[in-house]
């Protein structure tokens, strides 16, 4: 295979200029697109670049991706360039595939402990800070809010507000927010004190987690999350017609890798 070849020139061609364009070639033309298929199908995004358009911050965590699994890429050839009896790569195809479900997998364990951080401290402030309150209210569950709210339901106006909260929170919150700070810069009690004025009312607590995740763009990561991304790379890998041994083991390998991560 084409890009077999061009691993094998760069790992053999003794000029070190040479070599280096040997694995510029290896990466843009031959890993980047693969790694940048995965990474947009599993992030559901697309990094095609479209005039006037910013950036959503899973775009940016998307091309962040991609950029980490160049480098881990480079630094794992350069590492067997430099030690040529180590276990080669067989399928360089497969091994950048690999490389970006196991970088996908760490990102998505750190996203489920940024939520599970964020969450565990909202619920300190809510206890710990007096002018919030947090209480059961039936049937509706654990809710929150100011502490003049304590023991309210939550109204029919501030579910209204929620649902447009919901659509867009920052536009929703913009105009409680200073123009010149973003709500990930606002001190967390700063923030959640805002949500609340806008809202006028209390609110479930993990609405409210909800809420403030997307605000300072921590998304929501599940356990399943996780599990899919095994069978997705084992599907994967059965439709592709892989019997390479090293392959399958990686592939074994990386499973417990993604679970490892929690």
């Amino acid at each position: 295979m084409l890009d077999d070849d061009a691993l094998r020139k760069y790992l053999t061609t003794a000029d070190e200029m040479l070599s280096s364009r040997h694995l510029d070639c290896l990466l843009t033309t031959h890993a980047l697109p693969i790694v940048t298929a995965i990474v947009e199908a599993r992030m559901h995004v697309s990094l095609r670049r479209q005039d006037g358009r910013t950036q959503t911050q899973t775009e940016q965590d998307a091309e962040d991706l991609c950029g980490r699994v160049l480098l881990d890429l480079t630094e794992r050839l350069g590492a067997l360039r430099k030690a040529p009896s180590s276990p080669p790569i067989s399928d360089f195809r497969a091994y950048v595939a690999m490389t970006t479900y196991r970088a996908f997998g760490r990102h998505l364990a750190g996203r489920y402990r940024s939520r599970t951080a964020l969450r565990e401290q909202i619920e300190y402030l809510l206890t710990h800070r007096t002018e919030f309150a947090c209480w059961v209210q039936k049937p509706q569950g654990r809710l929150c809010g100011l502490a003049q709210w304590r023991d309210q339901g939550t109204p029919a106006a501030v579910r209204n507000r929620l649902h447009a909260l919901r659509a867009d929170p920052n536009a929703c919150l913009r105009e409680v927010i200073p123009a010149n700070n973003q709500a990930d810069g606002l001190p967390l009690q700063n923030l959640i004190t805002k949500v609340f004025e806008w809202l006028g009312g209390p609110l479930a607590l993990e609405e409210l987690v909800h809420i403030v995740a997307a605000l300072r763009g921590v998304e929501e990561t599940t356990f399943a999350s996780l599990s899919d991304e095994a069978v997705a790379l084992q599907a994967d890998s059965a439709t592709s017609g892989e019997t390479d041994l090293s392959a399958q083991a990686e592939q074994r390998d990386y499973i417990r890798v993604l679970w490892a991560e929690l």
